[in-house]
Parts: C-alpha cells; structure tokens; sequence
C-alpha cells in the first residue's frame, strides 16, 4: 500500500532523502580541513610504511545556530533550544509547501548528532510530561530577515503539526563549517613500498574515533563545475628510479616524493594544496550512501 505523503516528508525531513521532498545537496555535504599538525606546506618530511601523510578534518557545511536561548512549544511538544544549539539545514522542493504551507525552500530541523541536544517534552492528556527522542522540530524564516519565525514538527502521532504556524522569531546564523561532534578525518596514508616492482601503495581512508571505515572508491571533483573524477581507495603508484617524482592529485594534495629508501621504505616527499575546492564524495561496497565532502583551503 502507498504510504500517505504525510509519511513521505516525514522520512524526507528526518533522513534527508533525496525525492522524497527533501534534496540531499545541503544535509550530506561535509568540508575536509587540512589538519592542523599536517606537515608545512611544501616542506620536506619523512614518512615510513604505515604512515599517514596528510590529514584533514571532517566538518558539517549545512549547520546553523540558535543566538540565545529559547523556548518552542508546537502542540503537545515544548523544545528547548539552549544558545549556540546547531540546527540542520534541509533544502526542500517545492512539493513541500502544499504540506508544511511555508514558501521558503530552506528549513532548519533539529537533531540528535548535537552537543547541546535535548530530547522534547511532551505533555499528555493526564498532565505527565514525558521525553520524546522520536520528534523533529523544524523551523523557517519566511521572510529572509536572519530570524527564524514560523515551525513545525515531524512526528507520526501528530501529522498535522506538519502544517506550520508562526512562532515569536528568535536570531539564527548560518554557519560555513562546524565541527562534527564525533572525531572525523579523512586520511592519505602512505601504505608500502615494493622496491623490486618499483610501486607505492597509498590508502586514501576515513576514521571516526579509531573506526576505520573502507570505500571502494571515491567520487571526486575539482571545483563547482569541474568534471566528475574516480579515485580509488587503493593506489598503486609505478616509478621509475628518478626523483623527484610527482604524484597524481589526490583529494586535493599534489605530493611530491623527492627521494626514497628501497632497504627501509623510508620516503622523503613534500606537498601541496589543490586550488579552489575539492567535492568528495565516498562509495562503499559500489553504492553511494549520500555522503558528500567538501575540501576548503
């Protein structure tokens, strides 16, 4: 049986799922920022099998903040929203309005993956309040003044609180990069060395916390309209004997190794930053699970 359009935007606003009147471009687009502790740029350094050698942090690129703290109560449901809290920029299609009566094409919903999280409160018939971690706040500044000043909220029990209504406007302030509250970077790690076959292995990995995570490869592309590329997760790198040899770009490093040591694996290499900014979009297992980075210099 067809699910009712109701259900469709409910699953839409809470996974972010493009074609179910929600577009993934804003939600699944993160920013890796070179690392702070990577080497100088175009400094040599050394590295040994096993090695990473550049780094870069993952950040969110579709956060915005609450300024000040506040007070939401839509039906049975009150959310508090302490200051600085991070709220989730969904962009919408125009579908969306003939559900939630708002124009604008850009919401701002609540989420769990937040420092300052709350769960709601809602209010039974009996007067009990009870936390409730199955409910999404959503809010929108209909008329483009910085402040939010109509919402709604995305639960099954209630979907005709998806119809929104106007709220005293508070103060938000869309954010370019914010970090993710899990530890998050993408690493370039330099793997191995076969001196006999003149090859360099090179994993390009992602790790949250000491999680490790495998893609089969990555989608890749150099600026807004640059042309989409493939970068395997696993590189194999022919040289022939002669320094100083310069590798293909790789989620927007350009290295460099100037010299190396068959006998220990040791390599001396430099490296540069791409120009402009790089998409990077990962795939596991040969399908796309939506996540999309950004490389920012």
């Amino acid at each position: 049986m067809r699910k009712p359009a109701t259900h469709i935007l409910m699953a839409g606003i809470l996974a972010c799922l493009p074609g179910q009147g929600f577009a993934a471009s804003i939600g699944d687009r993160l920013a890796l920022v070179p690392a702070a502790d990577n080497p100088p740029v175009d400094v040599p350094a050394t590295a040994m099998p096993g090695d990473t050698l550049v780094r870069s942090l993952v950040m969110y690129t579709d956060r915005t903040a609450v300024i000040g703290a506040q007070l939401v109560a839509i039906g049975p449901y009150v959310q508090a929203l302490p200051d600085g809290y991070k709220l989730v920029t969904r962009q919408v299609q125009d579908k969306a309005e003939a559900l939630t009566g708002l124009k604008t094409r850009k919401y701002f919903c609540t989420g769990t993956d937040n420092a300052a999280y709350t769960p709601v409160v809602e209010t039974e018939p009996t007067g009990q309040k009870k936390s409730r971690n199955d409910v999404t706040f959503c809010f929108a500044d209909e008329d483009s003044d910085g402040s939010v000043d109509h919402a709604f909220a995305v639960n099954r029990k209630h979907p005709e609180l998806l119809k929104a209504a106007p709220i005293t406007p508070f103060p938000v302030q869309e954010l370019k990069l914010s970090p993710k509250l899990d530890p998050n970077e993408a690493r370039l790690i330099y793997k191995r060395l076969t001196p006999d076959d003149r090859n360099i292995l090179l994993y390009v990995r992602q790790f949250k916390g000491k999680q490790e995570y495998i893609s089969s490869y990555f989608k890749v592309w150099q600026g807004e309209d640059g042309p989409e590329q493939k970068q395997d997760a696993k590189i194999n790198l022919k040289y022939d004997g002669s320094f100083p040899f310069e590798l293909p770009e790789i989620i927007g490093y350009r290295i460099t190794i100037d010299s190396l040591d068959p006998k220990t694996g040791a390599i001396s290499y430099r490296y540069k930053q791409a120009e402009g900014t790089t998409y990077f979009q990962s795939v596991f297992n040969g399908s796309n699970p939506g996540m999309i980075f950004i490389f920012y210099h």
